[in-house]
């Protein structure tokens, strides 16, 4: 059995109700985490307790001692690519960091082949077995513009020797895959937070430039000199030192190859500049949305405003200001991931050039009609403005018709990026792009993961759209591309286009009931997707509405056919308005390959006869598409005038309507499942140099996986090469935020029942609308470290309204009789009880008596019956306030009616 459970961290620090503070004498201000000698200031307005400065939040640590760059996997460490100890004498001893404000050198940059591939820090951590990936910020880039700079999008091995590194200091060793960073600069931010002890971010630069042999100073360019220079200084059986500057693959000899990787690295036309690491501004560290407001209107330029690690609750943040390109101003959580905004928390960015980094909207709600994130504000519309490396998780309103949005893009040129979007229920598009004029948009949706989403009631339960019908005759020009979508079953539009003139790009749709919708608008194209169904009811690939549509490069498998189809086109309405249908003409639909769908491949008249539309499509060219599958028959449906057939490959059924038609070929194409799982040509398919026409126009030279379209085009999406695959279908860990944000593991070696944490929390809900809701709160003596506060206030009396709910999304494997176990305390009798219910999805009405003298107590209370319907889907558990500053640390369900408490505590250990 499983349920949503929290890894928590270690340095973790929280922030406090006052009323809470003064129920238990303050004590809780001084729990692990906070405790020092600088004292804490009690923010009255904001109800919050936090150190008096951020210097004494951020502890007293002697700070970084050495940056240093090494070459892993060489001649210096015993060509070994772990990290370990051998990694010390691979230390390059000519090179130092390129600190801010500082121009490159030779003595900043590497020439190593394989790019930078490791990095050593040596600093006097606060926390050095709680040091994580969490605590450290890796990017790259080759140029002086740092908003140009992107996270490293490889995994990085990041490890911590205590007590090895220089004076004493702890050695942290981050390795990278040989070839992650070539021939461009490697950013690392070393975060001020618990954990490292840093009174400020601890940032630097190291370089490479495969072959520079560091001949000039004014350029890192690789020329014929410096291939001379390796051939000239070969270094024949005597071993070279580590700052030789030929010894190009580090082996410790130079030699023919060195000179072979000289030749083969010529600069050419594209020199990696000598950069100037950018001077940080200043950094304002916040523990509330008011201190942000206060602050404002002295940030500038390159400016950071830093939230504090902990719990914001009904925090409104409004980003209102601007940067520059070259110096943006960031919005960022002290640690990524590590600000955790619930309750009725939103921000707005609104201003030019802004970035909210690393920011946890978990378990809030919002009310109708409103944002989580909104690119507008009191500045007006935001502009050059971007939302990256953040989560919304089960941002959920207790009624699921309550309508509101994630993300509200409005502007130009904006960004949501490396982010993670899962578990929204209710009605509303998660990501939206609004449209108020003519206006190009030129927004960009990328390497975001979106899932769980369940099935909606109605309309208007999208992923994505972009646009609305009023607008949908203008171009929004706005780009979605590398996202994960998976189990998104809300409505059949996943994507609903509703402009012209977008790019739907190497995108993934896994498992999911729904279609990229071509809904409004003209002139979109569709290219390199994978629409992968896994045979899930309701799955389907793409439905074709508009003028001057592509649709090329495509894999659709597995699918259901939600729309008849894998490549639905629809019927049109004659003189349609604005939110019907309008007529498809002038479409492409080429090079796509769709495998083994249950319904047709292809189907020509979507909707025909329903709703007024009886006009079909004209001037559609399918050209070059691969199709194996056994649903009869594999087209269906009728033409429109001008259809153009040529160079198609249909094999497994009829054709439908199309039997005997000159343009599809029926034969075996042989194709072979790779270990990606996806379906390739084999070296003998007859769609090799297969094609027919001229679409090289429409697909960019390229195939899906990325590889090069060669001579004669091959026909379906894969062009059979021997090169290696750049691009396979996107899975969890390619796409979403750099950081952990919840772990789905078992239930501890226990077949029948479920041990949950507090904080694994699916929503916490306001019912009456006061703004006092459930809190998260470090407490040394809860099992996980945390436990829910409830809020201040007078007892709830029902029947009648709940004034705080948290819900919790449980899944069962076996069906039985349950028995709940509940581990809660209060510390009088005014915090003594709480509200559990009798049944799940309802609300509680039990009024269960807790312990009211500060120690946390089991209690045993009802029987949950659960049968074999309810297995394998989640059920909604919820517990309610009853008395104020009452704490639940942690349940159980089992099928056992007789634990004792140590047996349930074991549970969590």
């Amino acid at each position: 059995m499983s349920s949503r459970r929290r890894t928590r961290r270690t340095g973790e620090s929280n922030l406090f109700s006052l009323e809470q503070l003064e129920a238990r004498k303050l004590l809780t201000c001084f729990l692990p985490g906070f405790q020092n000698d600088a004292g804490y200031k009690i923010d009255l307005e904001n109800q919050i307790c936090y150190p008096s400065s951020a210097s004494s939040a951020l502890g007293a640590a002697e700070g970084v001692v050495a940056r240093n760059i090494f070459y892993n996997d060489s001649g210096f460490d015993g060509n070994d690519p772990a990290a370990n100890i051998d990694d010390d004498d691979a230390i390059a001893t000519d090179k130092v960091a390129l600190l801010p404000g500082e121009t490159a050198s030779f003595a900043n940059y590497t020439s190593f082949i394989h790019g930078i591939n490791g990095v050593i820090i040596d600093v006097h951590l606060n926390d050095s077995a709680g040091f994580s990936s969490h605590d450290i910020d890796l990017k790259i880039g080759s140029g002086n513009n740092l908003s140009d700079f992107e996270r490293l999008d490889v995994a990085a091995d990041i490890s911590v020797r205590p007590g090895e590194g220089a004076d004493g200091s702890d050695r942290i060793s981050i390795v990278l895959p040989n070839g992650s960073v070539v021939n461009e600069y490697l950013q690392v931010t070393l975060f001020a937070n618990q954990t490292t002890g840093l009174d400020s971010n601890d940032v630097f630069y190291f370089g490479n430039v495969i072959a520079e042999i560091g001949d000039s100073e004014n350029d890192s360019f690789v020329s014929a000199n410096d291939v001379g220079a390796v051939r000239s200084n070969l270094s024949g059986f005597f071993a070279e030192d580590i700052d030789s500057p030929h010894d190009i693959n580090r082996d410790r000899f130079v030699d023919a190859t060195d000179v072979g990787i000289a030749r083969n690295n010529l600069s050419g036309f594209f020199p990696v500049p000598l950069i100037t690491a950018p001077t940080p501004g200043t950094d304002f560290f916040v523990t509330s949305a008011s201190e942000i407001e206060d602050i404002l209107p002295s940030v500038q330029p390159g400016d950071t405003i830093t939230l504090q690690d902990g719990v914001w609750t009904n925090q409104q943040i409004h980003l209102c200001t601007s940067g520059t390109e070259t110096q943006p101003i960031t919005l960022r959580a002290q640690t990524p991931g590590q600000v955790t905004l619930n309750g009725s928390s939103s921000l707005n960015i609104s201003g030019d050039w802004l970035v909210a980094d690393g920011l946890n909207f978990n378990g809030g709600s919002l009310d109708a009609g409103d944002h989580v994130v909104e690119f507008r504000g009191d500045c007006g519309e935001a502009t050059n403005s971007r939302l990256t490396n953040s989560a919304i998780i089960n941002y959920n309103p207790s009624d699921i018709n309550t309508r509101y949005f994630w993300v509200s893009l409005y502007g130009q040129n904006n960004r949501v990026d490396h982010s993670s979007f899962s578990g929204q229920n209710h009605s509303g598009v998660t990501v939206t792009v609004w449209r108020n004029s003519s206006d190009a948009d030129y927004h960009l949706i990328d390497n975001n993961h979106f899932a769980d989403r369940p099935e909606g009631n109605s309309n208007g339960f999208e992923t994505i759209r972009l646009g609305t019908s009023a607008e949908s005759l203008s171009s929004s020009f706005t780009t979605v591309e590398n996202n994960l979508f998976e189990n998104l079953d809300g409505e059949i539009e996943i994507i609903s286009n509703k402009s012209g003139d977008n790019i739907f790009r190497n995108n993934t749709f896994r498992e999911s009931s729904g279609t990229l919708t071509l809904r409004h608008g003209d002139n979109n194209l569709v290219t390199g997707n994978f629409f992968i169904g896994e045979g899930k009811d309701g799955s389907g690939g793409v439905r074709v509405v508009g003028e001057n549509q592509t649709i090329v490069n495509n894999y659709f498998e597995g699918l259901d056919g939600r729309a008849d189809g894998a490549i639905s086109i629809s019927a049109a309405v004659p003189n349609s308005e604005l939110n019907e249908y309008f007529l498809v003409r002038d479409v492409v639909i080429a090079h796509n390959t769709i495998v083994d769908v249950n319904g047709a491949a292809i189907t020509f008249d979507h909707g025909l006869g329903s709703n007024d539309r009886t006009l079909l499509a004209e001037n559609v060219s399918i050209a070059n598409n691969l199709i194996r599958s056994t649903q009869d028959p594999l087209f269906e449906g009728n033409e429109g005038s001008d259809w153009i057939w040529e160079g198609n490959i249909a094999f497994g059924e009829s054709l439908g309507p199309k039997a005997g038609d000159a343009g599809i070929t029926v034969i075996d194409p042989q194709l072979v499942l790779g270990a990606d799982g996806v379906w390739r040509l084999d070296s003998t398919s007859p769609a090799i140099d297969g094609s027919s026409g001229d679409y090289s126009d429409v697909i960019a030279g390229e195939d899906i996986d990325g590889q090069a379209r060669l001579a004669v085009f091959d026909v379906g999406a894969d062009e059979y090469s021997n090169d290696a695959v750049v691009r396979t279908p996107l899975v969890a860990g390619d796409v979403g935020n750099y950081w952990v944000t919840t772990t789905t593991s078992e239930a501890p070696e226990c077949s029948n029942c479920l041990a949950i944490q507090s904080d694994a929390y699916t929503s916490i809900l306001d019912p009456n609308g006061d703004g006092d809701t459930w809190t998260v709160e470090a407490n040394s003596d809860a099992l996980g470290g945390t436990s829910l506060a409830a809020p201040d206030g007078s007892r709830v009396n029902l029947p009648g309204t709940h004034d705080a709910l948290v819900t919790y999304d449980l899944q069962f494997t076996e069906a039985g009789s349950y028995t709940a176990y509940y581990r809660a305390r209060g510390f009088s009798g005014g915090s003594d009880s709480l509200y559990t219910p009798s049944g799940f999805g309802v609300d509680p009405d039990i009024n269960e008596s807790i312990s009211n003298n500060g120690s946390y107590r089991w209690e045993t209370g009802g029987t949950f019956e659960v049968t074999e319907s309810e297995l394998n889907t989640p059920v909604e558990f919820r517990i309610g306030k009853r008395e104020r500053d009452a704490e639940l640390d942690a349940f159980v369900f089992h099928l056992d009616a007789n634990l004792s408490e140590a047996e349930l505590d074991a549970l969590f250990v």
